[in-house]
This record gives structure tokens, C-alpha cells and sequence, in this order.
């Protein structure tokens, strides 16, 4: 991809595979002032995505082998991606749920979190304090518990989509408040926008792109067509960080970017 734009060049190896090192330090900066560094972080949504296309290839008839081959699946992703500390607490959620889904229970979100945490957390307690399993753990419990059922509450006088696409950044940007506190004191009003408008082609771009890094090798034909799409994609996320890194409100304090999205919050609540 060397002759390809320079947002496909860094924005490729950073959504598929967690690798940021070639990202343009000024898409850089606009991504971390716009809260779109999650991205460029193998993270919960990329464990989401290979389970659900492996339990919707595999199917649900036989629960054991279901559990087995999605578990088989998460640990070559592992492999391919490295045991970041996002990674493994999404492993480990996923790990509860399909336990349940073998033994033929039901989940629940918040019991399989707190399952995972308490887990990983005993096994390993230094991971426990990093920043990216902090920051991951409270996103998660963020959208659990604030963003679903805010969706669901803004989707009476919403399309779902929009609802959720507004909602579910919301209460992770929230949520991850705390964390963020300890290592930056620059935010953006922008934040949850910015989520918004590249929700859209963030699932298309991560399966593309984990689907050119395992082609690359074996069918270079095949990873080559693949990389249109992610181009676009990839442009589309570049345009958006960029654009909104730009405006008023971006790079203005943590705290007043977090009133603004708590106040957001409210006025959603209240006004609907």
C-alpha cells in the first residue's frame, strides 16, 4: 500500500490491526482531539465483529461446537492482533457469554462484565491498572448501562439508528471521563459528532481490513480490490477528524468538553 494515500497508509494497519505507527502526526493529533483514537486500538468492537460472523456462519444448532469454533476464532485473532489490554478484556466478556451460550443460559451484559473484570483482574492485577483496560472496561459499562437504554429511550421519537449513533458514543465518551483525566487535559465538544458520523464504515472498513491482512500473503489480487473500499473508508474517517479537529470547541479543556457532553446528555433526556 506504500503508493496509496497517506490516510489509507495509517488508518489500514491501525483499524485492522492495532498498528499506529504510520499514521500522519496531524491525523493523528485531529483523531485524539476528536476522541477517534478507539480506532486505531484493537478493541471490543473487533472481537464483536469475528464472533458474530463466526456464530452467524457456524449457527446455533450445536451450542458446544458454536462456543468452541467462535473461541478457536478469537485466540487466532489474538495471534494476529498481540494481547492488548482492550483485547483481552473483550476476550474474556466474550469467553463468559459463550460459556453460557454453551451450557444453554442466558447472558446478561453486566454479570458478563463483571465476570471478565473480576477474572482478568485476578490473573493478571497490573493489567488491572493500565490505561487501556481501564479505558476499555469503562466504555463497555458505559454503553451497557447508559447508552442502551438511552438508545432505546430516544428511538420512541427516533430512527434506531440515528438513536443509537448518538447515544452509544455519548455514554462512552461519559464513562471514559474518568480515565481520561489522568493523562490529558484537552478535549472537544465535537467528540460525540465525530463518532456519529464515522460509525457507519467503521464495521466495513475492520472486516475489509483484517480481510486484506490475511489475503495479502496468499491472494495479493484479491487484497488489492478489497483496498477500494477501505480507501474509502479510510478517507471518510481522515475527512471527519480533520474537519471537526478544526472547528470552535476543539482543544478546549477536558472539563468543559465533558459539561458539555453531560449537558448534551440531560437536554436529550428532558427535551427527546
Amino acid at each position: 500500500i506504500a503508493p496509496r494515500p497517506d490516510h489509507l497508509r495509517g488508518l489500514l494497519p491501525g483499524v485492522a490491526l492495532g498498528d499506529d505507527g504510520k499514521i500522519a502526526p496531524d491525523l493523528s493529533a485531529a483523531m485524539k482531539l476528536t476522541q477517534l483514537t478507539h480506532l486505531i486500538a484493537v478493541s471490543g468492537g473487533h472481537i464483536s465483529l469475528a464472533a458474530t460472523i463466526v456464530l452467524v456462519s457456524v449457527g446455533r444448532r450445536f451450542p458446544v461446537v458454536c462456543a468452541l469454533v467462535t473461541l478457536a476464532a478469537l485466540g487466532g485473532l489474538i495471534i494476529l492482533v498481540g494481547p492488548e489490554a482492550s483485547v483481552i478484556r473483550a476476550v474474556a466478556m466474550s469467553c463468559v457469554v459463550l460459556g453460557a451460550l454453551a451450557l444453554g443460559r442466558g447472558t446478561q451484559a453486566v454479570a458478563s462484565l463483571s465476570i471478565a473484570l473480576l477474572a482478568v483482574a485476578l490473573l493478571n492485577p497490573w493489567m488491572a491498572v493500565s490505561y487501556g483496560f481501564l479505558l476499555s472496561a469503562s466504555a463497555t459499562a458505559g454503553i451497557v448501562l447508559v447508552g442502551t437504554p438511552l438508545a432505546e429511550y430516544l428511538a420512541r421519537v427516533l430512527p434506531q439508528l440515528v438513536a443509537e449513533a448518538v447515544a452509544i458514543p455519548l455514554a462512552a465518551q461519559l464513562a471514559c471521563l474518568p480515565v481520561l483525566a489522568l493523562f490529558t487535559n484537552v478535549g472537544s465538544i465535537w467528540g460525540v459528532l465525530a463518532n456519529a458520523l464515522v460509525a457507519p464504515v467503521v464495521a466495513p472498513l475492520t472486516i475489509c481490513g483484517l480481510a486484506v491482512a490475511l489475503l495479502c500473503p496468499i491472494i495479493p489480487a484479491a487484497a488489492h480490490l478489497l483496498l477500494v473500499p477501505v480507501q474509502m473508508c479510510t478517507w471518510w474517517i481522515a475527512a471527519v477528524a480533520r474537519t471537526l479537529a478544526g472547528w470552535p470547541g476543539s482543544g478546549i479543556s477536558l472539563a468543559w468538553s465533558g459539561a458539555f457532553c453531560l449537558a448534551l446528555g440531560t437536554i436529550l433526556i428532558v427535551v427527546r
